[in-house]
């Protein structure tokens, strides 16, 4: 889960960079998107920024899930290990 996290805040980090060049370009710069492995020419820069700005919203909404997902094991795990170490100290006491 650590290295999904990692990828989104990569993927995060590029689409922030992206929205910010993209700021400083004029509006009429011809701008190109790629759709899989093909790139095609686009029209609205405003629409270009709209695309970005869904999916960085919605990455950092997946982030912030994930973050409580790996809390709430990391916190399991802990317990778990806690009642590990007192079961075993009470075995041997």
């Amino acid at each position: 889960m650590s290295a999904q996290k990692y990828q989104l805040e990569m993927e995060l980090t590029e689409i922030n960079h992206t929205i910010e060049e993209l700021g400083k370009i004029k509006d009429n710069t011809k701008l190109y998107k790629s759709i899989g492995s093909v790139l095609v020419s686009v029209e609205d820069k405003d629409e270009v920024l709209s695309e970005l700005k869904e999916h960085q919203e919605s990455i950092e909404v997946r982030l912030k899930a994930m973050g409580k997902q790996l809390d709430a094991l990391t916190n399991k795990y802990d317990e778990m290990q806690e009642k590990l170490n007192t079961d075993l100290q009470n075995m041997a006491g």
